[in-house]
């Protein structure tokens, strides 16, 4: 006989799953920034008595958000989601509203991360996570690095910057700063 896994997770005390509640200042503008232009879907919104605060349920694929418009709560809240193929919501998001959505590549992992804040100041920090052969070619990365640096410091040459190990070796940023960081706790 199967448990059921859900039945298991309830005995067990575990999260099921998370929805974050986002601070907002208008219905008008979180219904514009959120379901005409990101695509969300609105579930569902309650008010206690018409011209009272709204408090809505938003959501697309697997990211549920709660937007309330009253009440106390931190104001400028962020949200970090992962999604299978960024480049491609950039790109729809980015033909509604032109030049809104910039993609980079955030150190120290270069993970590419697009930052959208709405008109109240929350902010999704959207990322897509490394495929193993990212991964792969980050770790040769850093062992390249390392070594480079290793034999650098036994010459008794003086220790290079980011930028020059960027240059002379043609690895990120991110990577270059963090050889250089840990490899100040090498034994010389």
């Amino acid at each position: 006989m199967t448990e059921d896994p859900a039945a298991t997770a309830i005995q067990q005390g575990k999260f099921l799953s998370w929805t974050p509640s986002f601070k907002i200042g208008s219905y008008e503008s979180a219904v514009d920034h959120y379901v005409d232009w990101l695509g969300f879907n609105l579930d569902w919104e309650w008010r206690a008595e018409p011209d009272q605060p709204v408090i809505m349920a938003i959501s697309r694929d697997g990211l549920s958000l709660f937007l309330n418009e009253g009440g106390d709560g931190p104001s400028a809240t962020t949200l970090r989601a992962s999604v299978s193929n960024l480049r491609s919501l950039a790109d729809e998001w980015n033909e509604k509203r032109p030049g809104s959505v910039e993609v980079f590549l955030e150190p120290p992992y270069e993970i590419p991360t697009a930052y959208i804040r709405d008109p109240f100041g929350n902010m999704l920090a959207i990322q897509q996570p490394q495929t193993e052969e990212e991964a792969a070619k980050r770790a040769t990365d850093i062992e390249r690095v390392r070594e480079q640096l290793r034999q650098q410091l036994s010459a008794n040459s003086s220790r290079p910057t980011a930028n020059e190990l960027v240059e002379e070796l043609g690895v990120s940023m991110g990577i270059a700063i963090e050889v250089l960081n840990e490899s100040w706790d090498w034994k010389q």
